[in-house]
């Protein structure tokens, strides 16, 4: 179970239904990894956001944004 709870050894993440409307600072050290995100139904609707995640996480090749604002 520990090796689950590290950010750093996994490279998918799902952030579901979880109020999300801003992105804040340190995204790339924290997550610069990641090659999939699944955002669906949060509160993102600036495209700026939008583009601070994919300028962040380099690697990204999915982004899932389904039920945004």
């Amino acid at each position: 179970m520990r090796k689950y709870q590290q950010i750093g050894s996994i490279d998918k993440v799902a952030i579901r239904d979880d109020r999300i409307s801003t992105v804040g600072e340190g995204l790339k050290e924290l997550a610069g990894h990641l090659t999939e995100v699944d955002l669906q139904g949060n509160l993102l609707w600036k495209w700026s956001e939008i583009g601070k995640i994919t300028c962040e996480i380099e690697g990204l090749k999915t982004l899932i944004l389904h039920g945004n604002r």
